[in-house]
């Protein structure tokens, strides 16, 4: 399957997933953290499900400890920022807010990971960085405001999460 092919389907994903959440989310009484650890125990219970019918190996936790705590960690913190920024932020903003998570992902691997970058990933770097900028120009300076922070948080901790979980699949199986 071609590069281009996946990316497609990851922007549809994130795009439906994020407008679905959002809707459950517009709802007055939804509570964004309990929906963030509701989310995590739906997320683990499909993995289980998964593994039951894949199989699994358990990683050597010697030296990946500090690793599986920082996914946790990274994880839980992205999901309940997401989920907050979801409740408060217009979802076409969001999507493009989170696309800064590619930014930290390229910028984590590059250096800690000592992945390489090419001219071809920094034109497209680019272009997220620019529609970030566009949609958060306002009154002709740059602003945030306190929810967009928030959903930047968010990305930051998926981006970072994702260099982690490669590292961590350098080494184990993937479930």
């Amino acid at each position: 399957m071609s590069w281009q092919l996946l990316v497609l389907i990851n922007i549809v994903t994130i795009s439906t997933v994020s407008l679905l959440q959002r809707s459950v989310l517009k709802i007055k009484d939804v509570n964004p953290i309990s929906f963030a650890i509701g989310f995590q125990i739906l997320v683990a219970m499909m993995i289980g499900i998964v593994i039951i019918f894949k199989g699994f190996s358990l990683p050597n936790f010697a030296y990946l400890w500090p690793n599986l705590v920082l996914a946790l960690f990274l994880y839980l913190t992205a999901n309940m920022l997401k989920f907050r920024a979801l409740k408060t932020v217009e979802i076409s903003e969001f999507i493009i807010l989170f696309q800064l998570s590619t930014v930290t992902s390229v910028a984590v691997a590059i250096i800690l990971l000592g992945e390489r970058f090419f001219l071809s990933q920094f034109i497209g770097l680019l272009l997220v960085i620019v529609a970030v900028v566009l949609v958060t120009w306002k009154n002709t300076k740059l602003k945030f405001s306190r929810n967009e922070l928030v959903a930047v948080g968010s990305a930051i901790c998926f981006g970072a999460a994702f260099v982690n979980d490669a590292y961590i699949l350098r080494t184990s199986d993937v479930f």
